[in-house]
């Protein structure tokens, strides 16, 4: 269990205390050494104040060719240093922790900062010497304006040299150079969140807790401040939900059969009670399980599915026909998801619904339900205890579900095709009936979303909301080999993005106008859970917050001519985004694969259900280097073999030149919004405007 606020309060008091002492006891050295004594009155956190100059400044005021000519040595440098970073971090957390432990242990603590001032020396060291090499190949001349510098410590930043740097060229003004610096930026962020250290980031966990400590010391390291009040984050209470033996699925009647756990079948429940037990429930074949008035299509019209067990099909009928009358074709709608149909089968009453999973359809393999569903569920804390959930939900294998309906004397793939055609009536299979039961251990804890933000010089309450999910699948203790999921790509990525726009945000010449908010939401991958709960209880009114963008899995394959749009043709965001490409000479695309139904698959959903406009758009395939049929291989071995498996690690090969400047793109859109007075729209048709034009009066 996390510890409470108030043991919270006290531990960061006590932490502040011995931060001070420690600042204090390295300060002279570090004036001795000349490089940031500036940064000891600008930060309160100590890790920012022990970093020193960057030599990408040192260099700011040098010609384009003396740039080139002495920006492989600095690359180098960087790369050199990385190591010793890396490990100072390593300690500045080691530290964090047995600080915030409820037992005080006075020789661990000695022995954890003993060894942050070793790696925060050796650390220094190697930078100072980095540093001494770029100097001694400048001329004087050059060397004078470094030696300034130098002398600063450093970029100036308000309240010292001028409002965030106000007359020097921000990192953003050269394209490559911006775009190598946040790459690097990238790398630095996703492989420490990635590391084994963080244990796959599960929500209320230790790796949880040593993410969310990370991103509020970056946050504060670069100057973002607290978003929430003077706090950085945002409960999230929350239920993990774990199996304490395998369920059971038995069928009866002309099926008796007994699916294997994980190989056949998943089963589970939400509910905070155990067990639960289903017992003998007919089982009845609902189509698509669908029920939409609008569209005049309702699966459940024929039958009462009250105590039944409901057998569904993943995806809805467009998909089934690419008729594009039919929902929106090949496209996935919302109720092509499986929490719709988890949630329509318990408004229905079913006892329990089973969803045959086939790969087209589902966007996903097998092993991805596999590992998603049959180690720990988290949900939202409900008083109800989510009695309002279906007692038992999953996922059977299509070999399964061929041998389910084979047995009651029916043909899958007929029954596929007639459920894709309107008028569809519900058919129960025979005589057979299922059997399910599960045990679980409930836990109450919590976790949180991490908010910072820049206020608004003329309109804070107007916000451009930045987010990105900083939660993994964690870690399975009794599994043989890697057990770790670590979840580089999926989202350490898009967590270092947060981290890196919120250092560009910071770099610009004048405060925003308007509220820029940087969101690391938590519990993504139990279901969008931290976007949710922070949609339930915004900190920034919703009716004002101007947009939403979002990011999830960076491209890791360098740069390329493409950017694709999830859910393309949606709002005038898109028309933000076409200007901004143009600097990049890039192309926005559509989805190739619409029907996996991306869209409903990130934590903008949330914004966008309560009528936020909101992009969410990625790195696409056609490689600048290697063409698309390249790009294409990678983005599909990624999916096939690393994603929401143990095998998305950071690879320090990866080229993030691509997400950088997908970055950058976010950053432009982001900047011009957060400096004008239009509020983007909803395209018309857009099934979300509705929701946006009901608020309007807050707005005008």
């Amino acid at each position: 269990m996390p510890i409470p606020k108030s043991g919270r309060r006290q531990a960061m008091n006590k932490r502040n205390l011995l931060v001070i002492l420690l600042v204090a006891s390295l300060g002279m050295n570090l004036l001795l050494i000349g490089g940031i004594g500036w940064r000891m009155a600008d930060r309160r956190d100590y890790a920012q104040a022990l970093v020193p100059p960057n030599t990408g400044w040192i260099l700011r005021d040098l010609s384009e060719e003396r740039r080139t000519e002495l920006g492989d040595a600095a690359r180098e440098g960087f790369e050199s240093v990385r190591p010793a970073r890396a490990e100072m971090f390593r300690a500045q957390r080691r530290v964090n922790q047995l600080i915030d432990d409820e037992e005080f242990n006075r020789e661990a603590l000695a022995e954890a900062f003993a060894q942050l001032r070793r790696t925060s020396m050796d650390y220094q060291t190697l930078s100072h010497e980095q540093t001494i090499e770029i100097l001694e190949q400048l001329t004087p001349e050059e060397r004078q304006a470094a030696t300034e510098f130098v002398r600063r410590g450093g970029p100036p930043r308000a309240g010292r040299d001028g409002p965030r740097g106000r007359n020097l060229r921000p990192r953003n003004s050269e394209p490559a150079s911006a775009r190598n610096a946040v790459a690097r930026d990238l790398h630095e962020h996703t492989e420490v969140l990635a590391s084994d250290e963080f244990e796959g980031r599960a929500p209320a966990t230790r790796g949880g807790q040593l993410t969310i400590d990370y991103l509020t010391e970056q946050f504060a390291a670069v100057g973002a401040g607290p978003g929430n009040g003077d706090s950085y984050t945002q409960q999230v209470d929350v239920v993990e939900i774990t199996a304490t033996t395998d369920p059971v699925l038995q069928f009866s009647g002309s099926f008796d059969a007994s699916p294997a756990y994980k190989t056949e079948m998943v089963i589970g429940s939400r509910r905070h009670d155990s067990p639960i037990v289903v017992d003998d429930s007919e089982v009845v074949f609902v189509g698509y399980g669908i029920n939409a008035p609008e569209r005049g299509w309702n699966d459940y019209a024929d039958v009462d599915a009250a105590g039944k067990t409901v057998i569904v099909l993943v995806n809805d009928p467009g998909y089934a026909t690419r008729d594009p009358e039919l929902f929106n074709g090949n496209a996935m709608t919302w109720y092509g998801r499986w929490i719709y149909k988890f949630e329509e089968a318990a408004r229905q009453g079913a006892a329990g619904i089973l969803i045959v999973h086939e790969t087209g359809p589902a966007g996903y393999g097998w092993d991805v339900v596999d590992n998603s569903w049959s180690g720990p569920q988290i949900t939202l804390a409900a008083e109800n205890g989510n009695s309002h959930l279906a007692p038992i939900e999953g996922w059977l294998t299509l070999e399964t579900a061929n041998a389910l309906f084979a047995a009651a004397g029916m043909d899958y793939e007929e029954l596929k095709a007639q459920a894709a055609v309107p008028g569809f009536s519900a058919v129960p299979l025979g005589d057979i009936r299922a059997s399910m039961s599960v045990e679980t251990a409930v836990r109450g804890s919590s976790s949180q979303n991490v908010i910072a933000a820049i206020p608004g010089s003329t309109r804070p309450d107007e916000s451009i909301i930045y987010t990105a999910h900083w939660d993994h699948l964690g870690m399975v203790a009794d599994m043989e080999g890697d057990n770790i999921w670590n979840g580089a790509v999926d989202n350490a990525t898009g967590t270092g993005a947060l981290l890196a726009l919120a250092e560009l945000h910071l770099e610009q010449p004048a405060p925003p106008e308007r509220t820029v908010v940087f969101l690391a939401v938590t519990a993504e991958e139990s279901g969008l859970l931290g976007s949710q709960w922070y949609v339930e209880n915004p900190v920034y009114p919703i009716e004002t917050t101007v947009a939403n963008i979002n990011m999830d899995a960076l491209n890791t394959w360098g740069r390329v001519r493409d950017i694709v749009v999830i859910g393309h043709g949606s709002s005038e965001l898109e028309d933000y985004l076409a200007d901004a490409v143009v600097s990049q000479d890039r192309t926005i695309v559509p989805e190739p694969t619409p029907e996996r139904g991306f869209y409903y698959r990130s934590d903008h959903f949330n914004f966008a259900r309560a009528g936020v406009p909101s992009l969410y758009a990625e790195g696409g395939t056609d490689s600048r280097e290697n063409g698309n049929d390249w790009g294409m291989e990678q983005s599909e071995d990624y999916v096939a073999n690393r994603y929401h498996a143990p095998g998305d690690e950071y690879d320090p090969d990866w080229d993030l030149t691509g997400a950088a400047e997908d970055v950058l793109l976010y950053f432009e859109i982001g900047n011009r919004l957060a400096n004008e007075t239009n509020w983007p729209e909803w395209y018309e048709g857009n099934e979300f405007k509705e929701t946006r034009d009901a608020s309007a009066a807050a707005r005008n």
